[in-house]
């Protein structure tokens, strides 16, 4: 019986050392996608490329018919000079529809958009591991945000004002092949909606890569030198058989100083976001700043990922830091709205004075018509009339008749006798 309770002891005593050793694990905050700052740069975008868009339908499209269609027996072989002038014309009315600080101030707009995105899901990841906030260090965030602005003023100017340059070409070649103003004007259509691809691929892109480079930015600036990879875990991720993808990252700890291998047929290495159109973000790992701030003991710093989306709590209770942190910064002032799309005038046809004579004086059958139609009308009222009248005069017989019963019968008939010869003289001519 003895023995028994020891062993039994042994075993309660085995398996509290187990989970004092392995404690449960918590969840780890996975960082968001900025999704809705991507929508937003994509409008904008697309509101530049379909002012564009409306100039060539509003200035080259009508003159289609007559750049290159035939004129006579034979084709026109001058057309290479008004193509030209025709487009140069549609560019300096793009430049001036979109001049160069609306532009900017539209990447402006959005870098700062981003920035907030960064800082806000920044501190929601320290704050879940250390519990206060944390001193957010922008230095060199000014510099990046103007790097980030004046490449994409580039962009976004290739983009709006290239596509000139491809419905030229596209226009040219349809000339020399001696294509139809209809089939030129259906290829610049499906011209169109390539460049509005592009915009979503540029907007999808560069809010990835902005992101990816802030985080990146205040992550080393508060001292942090390793992040876990995390993908966005939905269908989209890049997967390949030979690994080395994204999704073969997802969980993985990686160094900021050393980028992962994220192609294995290219053997590029990038960060999270850097990569064309990724959206996979770094999850920080405090533990090293902890470590080198001596609030906790460096057996505790975290070496390998145990499980995916999982991250094993500090044996050492943190710190609570001195709250003692600068001011932050003022707000930027916002820049001024995007202007909704430039409404041309339209232009009111002259004045003929002949034609608006004829419209105010009627013609010869218009005025026949009008004179049978009254005519007609005066007989009506004449029919009309002499009805009344003669119901008029029957009442009164028929009243004189009830007089004369009641004075003589014989008296009465002689005066309605007399009374129907004498009408009946008057309708005699």
């Amino acid at each position: 019986m003895k023995a028994l309770q020891a062993a039994l002891l042994m075993k309660a005593a085995t398996r509290a050392e187990r989970f004092a050793r392995e404690p449960l694990p918590k969840a780890w905050p996975r960082p968001r996608y900025p999704h809705r700052e991507e929508v937003v740069y994509y409008r904008r975008l697309r509101y530049f490329v379909e002012l564009v868009q409306y100039i060539v339908e509003r200035d080259i499209v009508p003159k289609l018919p007559a750049l290159l269609d035939e004129v006579g027996p034979t084709r026109r072989l001058d057309a290479a000079g008004d193509i030209d002038k025709s487009f140069d014309d549609a560019a300096a009315a793009a430049a001036k529809a979109l001049p160069e600080a609306l532009i900017k101030s539209a990447s402006l707009s959005t870098a700062l958009r981003v920035s907030e995105w960064s800082a806000d899901q920044f501190q929601k990841q320290v704050q879940r591991v250390v519990k206060v906030n944390l001193f957010d260090d922008t230095s060199g965030l000014s510099e990046h945000l103007e790097l980030f602005v004046s490449d994409n003023v580039k962009l976004i100017k290739s983009l709006a004002f290239g596509q000139l340059a491809d419905l030229k070409g596209v226009v040219t070649r349809g000339a020399r092949a001696g294509l139809h103003h209809t089939d030129v004007a259906a290829q610049i259509q499906r011209q169109f909606g390539v460049t509005r691809n592009r915009a979503a691929l540029i907007a999808s892109d560069q809010i990835g890569k902005l992101n990816g480079e802030l985080n990146q930015l205040r992550q080393t600036n508060l001292g942090v030198r390793r992040y876990r990879w995390s993908t966005s875990l939905d269908e989209r991720v890049r997967r390949n058989k030979k690994g080395q993808d994204h999704a073969y990252l997802e969980g993985t700890i990686q160094l900021w100083a050393k980028p992962p291998i994220v192609d294995h047929k290219t053997g590029d290495r990038a960060h999270p976001g850097q990569a064309i159109r990724c959206r996979c973000s770094a999850i920080p790992i405090i533990d090293d700043v902890l470590a080198d701030a001596g609030l906790i003991d460096p057996d505790d710093v975290e070496l390998t990922h145990p499980r995916v989306g999982e991250q094993p709590p500090l044996r050492t209770p943190p710190a609570i830091l001195p709250s003692s942190r600068p001011p932050p910064p003022p707000d930027p002032p916002k820049p001024p709205p995007v202007p909704p799309p430039p409404v041309t005038q339209r232009a009111e046809p002259p004045v003929d004075p002949a034609a608006a004579l004829r419209r105010e004086l009627p013609s010869a059958a218009k005025a026949a018509a009008e004179e049978a139609r009254r005519l007609a009308e005066v007989e009506q009222a004449q029919r009309e009339a002499a009805e009344a009248a003669a119901r008029a005069v029957r009442e009164a017989e028929l009243e004189y008749l009830e007089v004369a019963k009641l004075a003589g019968p014989k008296r009465a008939k002689k005066r309605l006798a007399a009374a129907a010869k004498k009408r009946r003289r008057r309708k005699r001519p």
